[in-house]
């Protein structure tokens, strides 16, 4: 890792959450909470990946 490494690459590619990471279907969870979400109200809604605690 240098100075100019994308965010990406300072994850550990081996680390179990990483490789859960890569095979969840991130987008049936964003189409499912959609409907949860005003696309003319408020601040635009973010990614189901963005909102998780961990």
């Amino acid at each position: 890792m240098d100075f100019y490494s994308t965010f990406e690459e300072q994850f550990n590619h081996n680390h179990s959450l990483y490789k859960l990471s890569l095979v969840i279907r991130w987008h049936v969870f964003d189409d499912a909470f959609s409907k949860h979400y005003s696309a003319t109200h408020g601040k635009p809604a973010k990614p189901i990946r963005r909102r998780l605690p961990y």
